[in-house]
């Protein structure tokens, strides 16, 4: 007899696979809706800090330029505000705004000539942006540029020694010409007492004038260019020298990029640095000289802009260069090529002469050495220095150029100026 066999239930094990496909799809669902929950939630959190960071910039920008009114409008602010100390804070839109003043020596009432620092900041929720500028003085032109040489102690001509003018040298001490031979030929005036063999008007008692500060510098090193002292000829034996070159907005025989401003910067590292037979259109600033550096030789120097310094030197300096024209024939270099005419002309040759001469301002922070032995150096502009060893014949013409215009770091007064490139984004407090 045939035993009946029965079926297995499969069906049921269909339904058990269903349903732990229709949760597992479930669970998928669910955790891709919490994802883009998520993912919207960081979007929305991500767009509203950029938005809050956009707005802060905007903020911090706005304190800078806020600042700077209070300041032009405000004859008397080196003595309103004080150095480090925030200013105001104003609200604005969803957050705020604030400004302030800092002096490098900390003092803003000292010195009318000094540079300051504008910070503002702007904050938005967690959102703080900080904008920083240079503002320089843009007032009037510090007096010390009214005469061709200004030397802010006493001057003492040397024996032998003439000094000549087409118009007045001035000492914030006593002016001295009593040496054997020793001559002021011109106008001579000083704080203390004029003595000795001058040959126009002698002025004692005159008024002091006002000499930069160390923010003459300032805006120069915000603007220049550096030059690697280590790649010019002769850095191996601490002797570098600049010869033999054009130096100029266009040209930078040095590496490290031209100027459209002509500033170049030179960090000596106590190396002698010697500037001789070249054509400089442009404004040297030299950091750290050694104390035998200067120019000699023949140089026709300018600055690119006319109203600017051709020499800014922080420390002593010498200048012994000589009269005679310097010659392309001599030292074998084209000083017009293409870029740097000479009076509206280039060429590709090598048979032209330049007059030997010094023109614009000439500062040094120490001693201006006139060195013994040198020819006759002429300077056309002003010359403006701490003291001055005057051992040697030197001509100063003036040039009221840099008196009715004068440039960044010679000016005073209350009304100040951003330095353009001189914008900064720092880390917020």
């Amino acid at each position: 007899m045939r035993r009946a066999v029965r079926a297995r239930p499969r069906h049921r094990s269909r339904r058990g696979y269903l349903y732990v496909a229709v949760m597992m799809v479930s669970v998928m669902v669910s955790v891709m809706g919490f994802a883009a929950i998520r993912i919207a939630h960081d979007g929305l959190r991500t767009a509203t800090a950029r938005a809050d960071c956009e707005e802060a910039t905007l903020l911090a920008r706005t304190a800078v330029e806020f600042g700077v009114n209070r300041v032009d409008s405000n004859a008397t602010w080196r003595t309103t505000y004080v150095s480090g100390n925030t200013a105001e804070t104003f609200s604005l839109g969803n957050g705020t705004f604030e400004w302030k003043l800092t002096d490098d020596d900390g003092v803003l009432a000292d010195d009318g000539t000094d540079s300051v620092w504008l910070t503002g900041t702007g904050r938005v929720n967690d959102a703080v942006v900080v904008r920083r500028v240079r503002l320089v003085p843009a007032g009037d032109a510090l007096d010390c540029l009214g005469v061709p040489l200004c030397v802010n102690s006493n001057l003492t001509v040397a024996t032998l020694v003439d000094l000549t003018t087409d118009t007045v040298l001035h000492a914030n001490g006593n002016l001295t010409a009593t040496a054997v031979d020793a001559d002021v030929l011109g106008d001579a005036s000083a704080t203390g007492t004029v003595s000795g063999d001058v040959s126009g008007t002698s002025v004692s008692g005159a008024a002091t004038r006002t000499l930069p500060g160390s923010d003459v510098f300032d805006f120069y090193l915000d603007n220049g260019t550096q030059i690697d002292v280590d790649a010019l000829p002769g850095s191996g034996a601490n002797t570098p020298v600049i010869e033999n070159l054009v130096l100029a907005p266009t040209v930078n025989p040095f590496g490290g990029g031209t100027n459209p401003l002509g500033i170049y910067v030179v960090d000596c590292g106590f190396k002698t640095l010697t500037v001789r037979n070249c054509r400089i259109v442009g404004t040297l600033v030299v950091l750290n000289p050694g104390s035998a550096s200067g120019v000699s030789g023949s140089v026709h120097w300018e600055p690119a802009a006319p109203n600017y310094p051709a020499l800014l030197v922080a420390g002593s300096f010498r200048i012994g260069h000589d009269v005679d024209a310097l010659s392309e024939s001599t030292h074998a270099t084209n000083f017009n090529p293409a870029g740097v005419p000479y009076h509206g002309s280039f060429d590709g040759d090598t048979s032209d002469t330049y007059p030997s001469h010094l023109r614009g301002i000439v500062y040094t922070s120490d001693t201006l050495v006139l060195p013994f032995g040198s020819p006759t150096a002429k300077i056309v502009g002003c010359a403006v220095t701490q003291s001055v060893i005057a051992t040697s014949p030197t001509e100063f013409c003036f040039s009221d150029v840099h008196l009715n215009d004068p440039p960044p770091g010679f000016r005073s007064g209350p009304k100040m100026a951003i330095s353009p490139t001189s914008w900064h984004r720092d880390v917020a407090p």
